[in-house]
C-alpha cells in the first residue's frame, strides 16, 4: 500500500503549474504524478488487482489547520500568496496493489 499526493490531472493551466513547482521545489520534489500515472507504473512492475481510493476528504481538516497555521505564524505576504485553483489541488490517494 502506497499514500501519497498526486496530482489531479495533467497538464494544470499556466498559473497552477507554476505555482505547483514552487511549491515542490520547497521540498526538493520535481513533480508529482497522477494516481492514475502511477497506477500504470506499478501494473507495469508486476503488481495485480491495483485501486485508488482518494482519502483527500479526510486530510483536508489537517490541511486546514495547517494554513492557518502558516498564515499566523509566516504572516503572508502583503499581496496574499496565491492559491491553486481546487481542480489543481493535488488530491492524497491510498494505493494498493497484490
Amino acid at each position: 500500500m502506497v499514500e501519497d499526493w498526486f496530482r489531479r490531472g495533467r497538464p494544470y493551466s499556466e498559473k497552477d503549474e507554476r505555482l505547483i513547482k514552487d511549491l515542490l521545489s520547497g521540498l526538493a520534489i520535481e513533480d508529482l504524478a497522477t494516481g492514475e500515472e502511477f497506477a500504470s507504473w506499478a501494473a507495469a512492475a508486476g503488481f495485480r488487482d491495483v485501486g485508488l481510493h482518494d482519502i483527500t476528504a479526510h486530510a483536508v481538516p489537517s490541511m486546514r489547520r495547517l494554513r492557518r497555521l502558516d498564515s499566523l505564524l509566516l504572516r503572508r505576504q502583503e499581496s496574499g500568496r496565491p492559491d491553486l485553483s481546487d481542480r489543481s489541488r493535488p488530491r492524497l490517494l491510498t494505493i494498493f496493489a497484490q
